[in-house]
């Protein structure tokens, strides 16, 4: 049987985004979770076969940040450094290939990312280099996108923080993935509230 090759396309942009949003909201991140503030985040405890359920040949890391070239530099070796290792994979461990873009302030979102990332997944699909595409993003720019490979004859995955997710997405994929409970804790259940009987008096 001819092995699958898979390729996994992060839009950082919008993980941190989302992320962000939980945190803000209560959530309790995992120990795992790398986190530079408003750039990147990652996690490599995504599960044994949980999220990812083929063997990966790349993941292209997509993100923008304020900054001169030695703090593009910079976060650029820092996302090359975190991994992605799935036990039994063929390919081994795969680092993050970073593609990190300047943006003019912190309040804007790069089309840089979506543009490239549109562009790298259509080159691959188009070009016969991959059997399914992974996509970590719930941004609806994308939906077009992932139709437009589903076409193609590829397999899409997708998976994405619920902060932001665009329901099209979901329904417009092969599988897809909540990260919630690979990034944070488990939400603690309030205990039950006992029931005081009413004191009656006569």
């Amino acid at each position: 049987m001819a092995l699958v090759r898979s390729i996994l396309f992060v839009d950082g942009e919008n993980l941190t985004m989302r992320y962000q949003a939980l945190v803000a909201s209560g959530r309790t991140p995992m120990a795992s979770v790398k986190h530079e503030p408003d750039v990147y985040v990652w996690t490599s405890d995504l599960g044994d076969r949980s999220v990812i359920d083929t063997d990966l040949i790349r993941i292209n890391y997509y993100t923008s940040m304020v900054g001169d070239d030695d703090a593009v530099a910079k976060v650029r070796d820092e996302v090359s450094s975190l991994r992605y290792c799935m036990h039994g994979d063929f390919y081994g461990a795969c680092q993050l290939y970073p593609r990190v873009y300047k943006k003019p302030k912190k309040s804007t979102k790069s089309r840089l990312v979506d543009i490239n990332i549109t562009i790298d997944v259509m080159r691959h699909s188009y070009a016969n280099a991959i059997d399914v595409v992974y996509l970590f993003s719930g941004d609806g720019d994308f939906v077009n996108l992932v139709e437009e490979v589903a076409r193609s004859g590829k397999k899409v995955c997708l998976a994405a923080f619920s902060s932001g997710l665009e329901p099209r997405l979901v329904s417009a994929v092969d599988r897809f993935v909540l990260l919630d409970d690979f990034y944070f804790e488990p939400i603690q259940q309030e205990p039950a509230a006992i029931a005081v009987p009413s004191i009656i008096y006569k």
